[in-house]
């Protein structure tokens, strides 16, 4: 819900009733002339500053609705910009796109690695059955086709930094002799919430 402006920043500034010079003003004497021109300017910079103090008091207004602190020796800079993002489309941040993205980082896809290689291991089956397994066992919900799983597992084998890791980590678990590294691995940097 977008924040209600106060009222001070909906009422406009008044509009300037600067004071014309006299219409008899060419036919007054030089010292009428002058003092008229002195009361002239003596008004219209009144009106000028009764503006000018009203916008400035606008100001600080601002910095609350912004909520930015008015001790800031940054203030009147984040001011700028809260406004520059608020009324300039350059400023402003693009949406994200709708939906889950269709790429995993190479963390999401050592995790997936590690999954089928495990399914591998302890069933002693291809990639497409480990695969189906992983889809009807760990993603039964998800609409995302065995296809695509084993696509996604193409992709991490062609990952580097993914394979440098799962190599690490099978290193380890080839000397302990257990599955400990490439589980912690799963668990780790997997989240299934992006099937």
């Amino acid at each position: 819900m977008k924040k209600q402006k106060p009222k001070e920043l909906l009422e406009r500034l008044p509009f300037p009733n600067y004071m014309p010079r006299n219409c008899f003003y060419n036919i007054l004497s030089e010292e009428d002339q002058k003092k008229n021109d002195l009361d002239l300017q003596k008004h219209n910079h009144e009106v000028l500053g009764s503006i000018v103090e009203g916008a400035y008091n606008k100001m600080f207004v601002l910095l609350d609705y912004y909520e930015i602190d008015k001790d800031d020796d940054a203030k009147w800079l984040k001011l700028a910009f809260k406004l520059a993002a608020t009324h300039e489309p350059g400023f402003q941040m693009q949406e994200s796109p709708s939906g889950r993205t269709n790429t995993w980082d190479s963390n999401q896809l050592l995790g997936f690695y590690c999954l089928i290689e495990l399914i591998k291991e302890e069933k002693e089956i291809t990639t497409n059955h480990a695969c189906q397994i992983a889809k009807k066992d760990c993603f039964p919900d998800s609409p995302i086709s065995i296809k695509t799983l084993a696509n996604k597992y193409s992709l991490a084998k062609k990952d580097k930094t993914a394979m440098a890791l799962y190599s690490l980590a099978l290193k380890i678990d080839q000397k302990k002799n257990s599955n400990e590294a490439r589980l912690k691995t799963l668990q780790e940097m997997f989240d299934p919430s992006i099937i």
